[in-house]
């Protein structure tokens, strides 16, 4: 089985940083004593200085955490977006005195309250993911790669009009914790759409480039990393999803190494392997000895029987 065991977190201690909130599309900037949640300024009214500031972006659990401690104890704040509203709660910490919008709020350990209404989607059931080898802590001051992370993250963003903006030049525009923006804040040379856009509208053309990257489908074929060079030289993908079926994909050196295909319904389907890929071994068990098959053969999929495809010999 082909299994990833990244975790989908990014976080910073600097003060001053933006992130999304997923499942909307709603900015938050973080202090230590200071959240502002586009036009709301939520102050802490904690005695500092704060030790152990975290601003985390917790796109596993589509939400966004701050946390530290001052003189009257820990505190651990969850902000997120359901129902329409954007949701405030004490996680952790006896209880936190606030003020928003210049009124004085007492929030105890598990008050959820809510700041403002706004459009938000509902959490996927279900969600594809991709990781290139990394296990560095997730630290925005550690420079660590973003793609798997914000491949996850856009699958939670609400659906606006898709921005003209290639891959490479998307990620730049994406500030701090993936706030998106419109302007080439920081002179890189980024090439900027003409027409004006929601700064929203980068989330959906990064994970569709991405995604077109390691799969593609037509009506009767799959291709396995057909975009492959956008690639790092090595990864995962797991839970992608097809038509008519779900894939584990496991690649090295730009090649497909292993596969796993878990069909939905009964159907018929031709996998194709960019680099001249001469053969591929097809099996219904992990520890089976299989069938050759040479590329590009036609594959017979039956609903809820899972194959196991390896040795593609190039």
């Amino acid at each position: 089985m082909i299994k990833i065991r990244e975790t989908y977190k990014y976080f910073t201690h600097l003060p001053g940083k933006e992130s999304v909130i997923p499942l909307s599309c709603i900015k938050v900037r973080a202090y230590p004593c200071k959240i502002i949640i586009e036009n709301i300024e939520v102050v802490l009214n904690i005695t500092g200085p704060i030790k152990g500031f975290t601003h985390l972006l917790n796109i596993e659990k589509a939400r966004v955490e701050v946390f530290g401690k001052g003189e009257e104890g820990y505190f651990h704040l969850h902000l997120f977006a359901k129902k329409g509203q954007i949701l405030l709660k004490l996680h952790r910490g006896e209880n936190i005195s606030l003020t928003i919008s210049q009124k004085e709020k007492n929030l105890i350990k598990g008050e959820v309250l809510p700041l403002f209404e706004t459009n938000t989607i509902d959490l996927p059931q279900r969600k594809e993911k991709i990781s290139f080898g990394c296990f560095k802590k997730p630290l925005l001051e550690k420079g660590v790669d973003r793609k798997t992370k914000l491949f996850s993250l856009c699958q939670l963003m609400p659906k606006t009009s898709s921005a003209q903006v290639e891959l490479s030049q998307i990620e730049p525009l994406l500030k701090d914790l993936f706030s998106p923006q419109t302007e080439d804040v920081d002179y890189q040379g980024i090439s900027i759409p003409g027409e004006p856009f929601s700064p929203f509208a980068l989330f959906a053309p990064f994970y569709q480039q991405m995604r077109a990257s390691i799969l593609l489908e037509t009506e009767d074929t799959i291709t396995i990393l057909g975009g492959g060079k956008k690639l790092p030289i090595a990864g995962r993908a797991t839970n992608f999803a097809c038509k008519e079926c779900s894939i584990d994909i496991l690649w090295r050196k730009g090649r497909a190494l292993k596969l796993t295909i878990t069909p939905f319904k009964d159907v018929e389907k031709r996998l194709l392997f960019p680099g001249n890929a001469k053969s591929f071994r097809i099996k219904q068990r992990p520890n089976d000895k299989g069938t050759i098959l040479t590329h590009s053969s036609l594959l017979v999929l039956k609903a809820g029987q899972t194959l196991f495809i390896d040795n593609i010999t190039y």
